[in-house]
């Protein structure tokens, strides 16, 4: 398969020296390949490539490439679960750019999904995913970040329906940086509790009315935070 992703910031405030938020702004190639291997009637082993280009107009932000191989398992158990798992590697390679941290990433990466349907009424469902992401912190180009999520659907009626949701997520950044009197490299969790009501008006129109709590702790306390969206 193939993906185009176009990342772009209209904020021109700078992030770190010369360096704006604008020049984060960024093209995205991304070319997929999966083989899947059924030795089992509801069981398949997968091998997945995953090979991405990344440029930047701005000289101030480095071009990058990256190469991500993934060997998994996915299936259907015990007829109400199905479930996969990838595990693998990834390796990204940067151009330079005067302004900004250019060293190379290498990283076990993961993800996986499970759904449980315990009766037409009830399903649940769980994620975990640890994945490399583009950043906008100070001149460092990009931050790790495992993540973990937990959901509950509950159809009161056909029309009617309700959704309770969990996440948690690490953010690890890979150099030392300064905030005020202390230097350290900088790590985030984060947490979400969702709360959603939704009604199906046709297969094509829906309404939904949604409460969510957030909060995020940080080894620099400026970027901790407490949020409540309605």
């Amino acid at each position: 398969g193939y993906s185009f992703l176009f990342h772009n910031y209209y904020n021109d405030d700078r992030i770190f020296g010369p360096l704006t938020y604008k020049d984060r702004s960024s093209f995205s190639h991304i070319v997929d390949a999966t083989y899947s291997y059924r030795f089992f009637t509801k069981t398949a082993l997968t091998f997945e490539n995953d090979l991405g280009f990344s440029e930047f107009p701005s000289t101030n932000s480095p071009d990058y490439w990256f190469d991500d191989i993934l060997i998994g398992i996915k299936g259907e158990y015990f007829k109400k679960l199905t479930a996969s798992l990838q595990a693998g590697y990834r390796h990204q390679d940067f151009g330079s750019a005067a302004t900004m941290f250019t060293k190379d990433k290498d990283s076990p990466i993961f993800r996986g999904t499970a759904q449980y349907i315990h009766n037409e009424h009830n399903v649940f469902d769980l994620s975990i995913e640890r994945t490399v992401n583009d950043s906008t912190y100070v001149d460092i180009p990009y931050y790790t970040t495992n993540f973990f999520g937990a959901g509950y659907t509950h159809k009161f009626t056909k029309k009617w329906s309700g959704r309770a949701t969990f996440t948690f997520q690490q953010n690890y950044y890979p150099k030392e940086t300064t905030v005020g009197d202390e230097t350290e490299k900088r790590w985030d969790n984060a947490f979400d509790v969702g709360l959603s009501l939704r009604y199906d008006v046709k297969r094509w129109l829906s309404a939904e009315a949604s409460y969510d709590y957030k909060e995020a702790d940080s080894n620099f306390s400026v970027f901790g935070y407490k949020d409540n969206i309605v």
